[in-house]
């Protein structure tokens, strides 16, 4: 499948995909974006994703692409996704993140939830 060829086509990329949860397209997409290390499209497809529906994607795409993106953007996505990721794939994502990061999602959080996120 050929990426996008402008910014309206991965928004409608993404438009499909949540309203299928997690659209073999979108992954795709994300795929060949994480290989470029093409920080704009990896911005338009995922930035805008709720946070479980963002967990779904990194859950479903191999590791070396899941690195990608967190090392390429990962501070700019929304920090309640972590709390939708499984514990094992939660700790490999944290590793990535810078600490300043952690740490102001983790101010952000109720209380429940950012000691569920420390005790990663």
């Amino acid at each position: 499948m050929a990426p996008p060829q402008n910014d309206d086509e991965a928004r409608g990329a993404v438009a499909d995909a949540t309203a299928s949860v997690v659209d073999s397209h979108l992954l795709t997409l994300v795929i060949a974006a994480a290989a470029d290390r093409d920080k704009p499209l990896l911005r338009t497809l995922l930035i805008d994703l709720h946070p479980a529906d963002l967990a779904d994607v990194l859950r479903h795409i191999h590791e070396h692409a899941r690195d990608q993106i967190i090392t390429l953007i990962g501070p700019e996505l929304p920090p309640e996704m972590l709390l939708e990721l499984d514990e094992d794939l939660r700790e490999d994502v944290l590793k990535l993140l810078p600490s300043d990061f952690v740490g102001k999602a983790l101010g952000e959080m109720d209380t429940d939830d950012a000691a569920t996120l420390a005790a990663a």
